[in-house]
C-alpha cells in the first residue's frame, strides 16, 4: 500500500506539532524549576535559613505539583462526566 502526499503531510503535521509541544512544555518545566530554585535559595535560604535547594530539587517539586494538579483535575472532569452520564441515563430510563 502506497501513501499518497497527503498522508505523508498529515504525519509530518503531527510530528512537528508534537516536537514543538515537548519543547515548549519542557521549556516551561525548566523555567518554572529554575525559577522555583532561584527564590527558594534568595528568599527561604536568607530567611529560615535552611539549605540551598539545587535545579534537579526544584524539578522534582514541580513535577509533583503537576502530577497532584492533573491527578486532582482528572478527577474532576471525570466525576463531571460520570454525573452527565447517569444524568442523561435517568432521563432516558423515565422515557420508557
Amino acid at each position: 500500500m502506497k501513501a499518497n502526499n497527503h498522508d505523508i503531510k498529515l504525519t509530518i503535521e503531527k510530528i512537528a506539532r508534537s516536537i514543538f509541544f515537548i519543547i515548549f512544555i519542557g521549556g516551561l518545566f525548566l523555567f518554572i524549576s529554575y525559577t522555583l530554585e532561584n527564590i527558594c535559595n534568595l528568599v527561604i535560604f536568607d530567611t529560615f535559613k535552611i539549605p540551598c535547594i539545587n535545579t534537579l530539587e526544584a524539578a522534582g517539586i514541580v513535577g509533583f505539583a503537576y502530577i497532584i494538579i492533573y491527578g486532582i483535575n482528572f478527577g474532576i472532569k471525570s466525576m463531571r462526566n460520570e454525573m452527565t452520564n447517569r444524568h442523561e441515563t435517568n432521563r432516558q430510563n423515565s422515557d420508557n
